[in-house]
């Protein structure tokens, strides 16, 4: 089923496990071929080189990281542990994804890399993302996606999109 948006993009459901989700129907869909029912990923891209990730596993494994807001601290902290990236800003909303409390997050990010003759480039890109603890199927899943700043309403509305049609269990 095609659907319409805000912006001009149209969106189809994809399902598996499970659970589901609307993206941009002319994006390809890359299935980590050793994902499971209980833990695997999925990467969708668009021919302009927006990637968004879903990413899940088993509950038990994150309960230690107390909840949906700790499980995303825990994810920034990894981030600014790399030596490219520093943490700019964090903007936290709380959500609910089929009665669930979910953590959905954009954090700005300034990026390092090396060019040509030992000069560095540095890039801002923002993350969204969206942390959710599903008792009922016992798996979190975290979607998440890199964009470009000059790019950020375009990847935001994607991202937006998905997060709100995701559905964790049916």
């Amino acid at each position: 089923m095609i659907l319409s948006s805000e912006s001009s993009l149209r969106y189809e459901r994809f399902e598996a496990y499970g659970f589901g989700v609307d993206y941009p129907y002319d994006w390809t869909i890359e299935l980590n071929p050793k994902s499971t029912r209980s833990q695997g990923d999925i990467a969708f891209k668009s021919s302009s080189g927006h990637k968004i990730f879903l990413s899940w596993g088993e509950l038990r494994k994150v309960e230690n990281l107390h909840g949906v807001d700790g499980h995303a601290d825990f994810s920034i902290q990894k981030i600014s542990r790399s030596s490219q990236a520093t943490v700019r800003g964090v903007k936290r909303e709380s959500a609910n994804v089929n009665g669930h409390p979910a953590s959905s997050n954009k954090v700005e990010l300034e990026l390092t890399t090396k060019g040509s003759f030992f000069n560095r480039v540095v890039t801002l890109q923002e993350v969204h993302s969206l942390h959710v603890h599903c008792d009922i199927s016992s798996r979190y899943f975290v979607m998440y996606g890199f964009t470009p700043r000059e790019k950020s309403q375009e990847g935001g509305e994607v991202v937006a999109k998905m997060t709100r049609t995701f559905l964790c269990h049916r």
